[in-house]
């Protein structure tokens, strides 16, 4: 039975995500959860047709970006893997963020980005 479960970007819990491109059918999909959450979903948030072989390349740096407008906010990657046909990060090993006081009001996203599986054709 599946069950979706509401994840706010916003409230302080660590939320990790899984981004997968399957190269044969040329779909991109971008899985989200709370790291609290023992499993993968098995809907995606966000399924793309693209097709990245003219993108990525055999030597190519990888980077992270985040915005949100106006809003004041931190926004951690604790940590990420690229891989193919490998299990999940151990999120047990991944560091603490102290909670420091901030000098102004912020909200905090904290992130665990696994990028797993990528299988270009």
């Amino acid at each position: 039975l599946w069950q979706m479960e509401v994840v706010v970007l916003d409230s302080l819990t660590p939320i990790q995500a899984w981004i997968e491109y399957d190269g044969q059918v040329k779909q991109l999909n971008v899985t989200i959860a709370p790291v609290s959450h023992p499993l993968k979903p098995t809907r995606s948030l966000i399924s793309y047709s693209i097709d990245l072989s003219s993108i990525l390349l055999e030597h190519m740096y990888v980077g992270f970006s985040s915005g949100t407008q106006r809003l004041v906010s931190k926004h951690y990657i604790l940590g990420w893997s690229f891989k193919m046909d490998e299990p999940d990060l151990d999120l047990s090993s991944l560091p603490s963020i102290s909670d420091e006081a901030p000098v102004w009001k912020s909200s905090k996203l904290f992130l665990n980005i696994s990028v797993a599986s990528v299988a270009l054709s």
